[in-house]
């Protein structure tokens, strides 16, 4: 007589086994972290905060009644969200947490495929748990409507599954072809919606055009679910995944690092000419330093770049007034977070050792923010085509763009500059002002497109007189 479990008890018994080894982890975390005199005042101020927030809640119930009306009338926004999201997310998960227990239980008498759906059967009930009992508590307490909050639940729950498929093939492509796939799906959607608006077609129809295709790309994907699969690089990424507690790693002082992955950005580094001995410059030195930097960031650029892209995307069809808005948090965001891996090279302990050239140090960095600059200011120029057709005013609404971005770009790394070489920085008045000008000037740029000349003149201005520090 077999007494061979059933596959399905073997996954349920590592998945018990898996629970009561967090549970242990998580314990000893908090053992370490909080006492009872601690938690007891914890509870008393999470209570407090509780009733506030409630307070406030009912007496800005419009607000809420605001954000329950744009919900309903973008309910296709929503769905292109969920969607890129999950093609972002292929970059560093595969969708589907099989992991190396999983991989292991394969190797006894159980189908691969099985234990596969089994670990995408435990997402999608994860999912629908999650997002039920989350609508119904902030129906509960909030104040707002089941009607609004137990759709968009629907909606997260079915995008969800008819992406599981994609973002797990997506995952095994390099990262050249994802970015095809990502543009392609953010260009149909955008010409889908124009279309839409054109023919004064509901918008429901438009989320029909959406699911559809999900549905499609669903039956084709699943007869090459298992082809071609790296098995080892998600099984890698899934631990990964699994066993990087957040709390855990804060308490212990123990980062657990992703392990090494051959993507584009990898193969730029290590390609064989990079390996060759090279003239020796500062400028080329500090220039493959920034390649290894970027390389071992290349998650955090991705998301940054990513959540930049699709603020102008979306923000660009809710009119001009919003399009000027999202063009404008974009060049400072692009600025102050490009500023951020400026300094923080610094922290390398490779780098810090080394005697500095700043100068060249920005001039490095500069060329490759340029380049990143570049993909973003050609979205923007498409977008702009797509909004006003062919226009003169195009080519001057992107200089100006182009003008503000570099200068506060600089502005924001002469800033890291000074506390980097330890120097005090005081800021110029007629500086500061005219940069907060030319950010007013920006957002009003799709309205009033005229006034890319006033910022244009202002960056000559900025540029020409003696308000650089002689370091930069």
């Amino acid at each position: 007589m077999d007494k061979t479990p059933s596959a399905i008890s073997a996954f349920l018994d590592i998945k018990r086994n898996r629970t009561k080894k967090k549970q242990k982890l998580y314990k000893l975390a908090f053992d370490v972290s909080i006492d009872i005199t601690t938690s007891i005042y914890s509870v008393a101020f999470l209570i407090m905060c509780g009733f506030l927030i409630y307070g406030m809640m009912i007496e800005y119930r419009h607000v809420f009644l605001e954000i329950e009306q744009f919900i309903a009338s973008q309910y296709t926004l929503l769905l292109f969200i969920l969607v890129m999201r999950s093609l972002v997310s292929s970059f560093t998960r595969p969708g589907v947490l099989f992991s190396s227990a999983e991989l292991q239980l394969s190797l006894l008498p159980y189908s691969m495929k099985r234990l596969w759906m089994y670990c995408a059967y435990e997402k999608w009930i994860k999912s629908i748990l999650t997002w039920t009992v989350f609508a119904t508590i902030l129906t509960i307490i909030t104040p707002f409507h089941a009607s609004t909050l137990f759709p968009v639940a629907i909606v997260m729950i079915v995008i969800q599954i008819l992406t599981t498929t994609l973002q797990w093939k997506l995952f095994q492509v390099n990262t050249l072809n994802k970015f095809i796939v990502i543009f392609s799906v953010g260009f149909l959607y955008g010409l889908t919606r124009l279309v839409y608006a054109f023919m004064s077609l509901n918008n429901w129809y438009l989320v029909v055009t959406v699911l559809i295709p999900l549905v499609i790309v669903n039956m084709l994907l699943i007869k090459r679910l298992f082809k071609k699969i790296d098995w080892m690089k998600v099984v890698q990424t899934n631990d990964l995944v699994i066993w990087n507690i957040w709390f855990v790693n804060q308490m212990s002082k123990v980062e657990i690092k992703p392990p090494k992955r051959q993507g584009l950005l990898q193969a730029i580094v290590h390609r064989t000419r990079s390996k060759k001995p090279f003239t020796y410059n500062l400028s080329t030195m500090y220039a493959r330093l920034w390649r290894r930097h970027f390389a071992q960031e290349k998650e955090q650029l991705i998301k940054v770049f990513g959540g930049i892209i699709i603020l102008l995307a979306v923000l660009s069809f809710k009119g001009p007034w919003m399009f000027g808005i999202a063009i404008t948090l974009s060049i400072f965001l692009f600025a102050n977070i490009g500023s951020f891996f400026f300094s923080s090279m610094f922290i390398d302990r490779l780098v810090s050792s080394m005697p500095w050239d700043m100068e060249i140090w920005k001039q490095s960095f500069l060329r490759w923010a340029y380049g990143g600059g570049g993909v973003v200011l050609l979205l923007l120029s498409i977008l702009l085509l797509a909004r006003t057709g062919i226009s003169l005013w195009i080519p001057v609404q992107l200089l100006s763009y182009l003008a503000i971005a570099s200068y506060y770009l600089k502005h924001q790394m002469r800033e890291k500059a000074y506390v980097i070489s330890r120097v005090e920085y005081v800021n110029k008045l007629v500086e500061s002002t005219l940069i907060i000008g030319m950010f007013i000037l920006t957002a009003i740029s799709i309205v009033y497109p005229y006034v890319s000349f006033i910022t244009i003149a202002c960056y000559f201005v900025l540029t020409r007189g003696k308000l650089w520090p002689a370091m930069l």
